[in-house]
C-alpha cells in the first residue's frame, strides 16, 4: 500500500484534498447563521472547501498528463519509475533552516500583533519580510517585494469589507 501512494502521490494528495473539501463543506452546514444576508458565516468555509476540492482535481489530472507524456516518450515501466524520482525533493541537509526559522518567528509575530495593529499593516510588514526572507539574495528586488506586499493586503481588504461584507482585525493603525 506504501508502494501505492509513493508512485501515485500527486493523485493520492488530490483525493485527499478532495476528501477533506468534502468534509469542510459539510461541516459548514452546522455553522449557525443568526441574520439572513446574502454572504454569511458560511461562505468562507465553502468558498475553500470548493477551491480545495478544485485544486486536488487539477493535481490529479495535471498527475495523468504527465505520467500519459512520460509514458509515450520512454515507455510504461519507465514512467513509474520517472515519476517518483521527484527532482524537487530537497535533501534534509539542504534545507535552509534559517529560513524555517524566520518563517515561524514571523508568523507568530503576525498572529499576536494583528488584533493590535490591524489586518492591513501587518500583513503588509509580514508579506515583505516573508519574501525577504524566503528570496535568495541575487534575485531580491525592493520594488517587486514592496508593491507586492502592499498590493495584496490591499486587495483582500478591499474584496472582504467591499464585497463580501466581512470584517477584518482592526487594530489602532487601521
Amino acid at each position: 500500500m506504501l508502494d501505492f501512494f509513493r508512485k501515485n502521490r500527486d493523485t493520492a494528495l488530490g483525493l485527499m484534498f478532495i476528501l477533506l473539501s468534502i468534509g469542510v463543506y459539510i461541516a459548514s452546514f452546522s455553522i449557525r447563521e443568526v441574520v439572513d444576508i446574502s454572504v454569511g458565516p458560511r461562505f468562507v468555509p465553502r468558498l475553500v472547501a470548493v477551491a480545495m476540492a478544485i485544486l486536488g482535481a487539477v493535481l490529479i489530472v495535471q498527475n495523468i498528463i504527465i505520467r500519459r507524456k512520460i509514458a509515450e516518450k520512454v515507455g510504461e515501466e519507465l514512467a513509474v519509475e520517472a515519476v517518483t524520482e521527484d527532482p524537487d525533493t530537497t535533501p534534509v541537509d539542504q534545507i535552509d533552516h534559517r529560513a524555517v526559522l524566520g518563517t515561524i518567528l514571523l508568523l507568530i509575530l503576525y498572529v499576536s500583533l494583528i488584533w493590535t495593529f490591524g489586518f492591513v499593516p501587518m500583513t503588509i510588514l509580514y508579506l515583505f519580510f516573508q519574501f525577504w526572507v524566503l528570496t535568495p539574495k541575487d534575485k531580491r528586488r525592493w520594488w517587486l517585494l514592496i508593491l507586492i506586499a502592499v498590493l495584496v493586503p490591499l486587495g483582500i481588504n478591499y474584496l472582504f469589507v467591499n464585497w463580501f461584507r466581512l470584517m477584518l482585525p482592526s487594530g489602532m493603525i487601521w
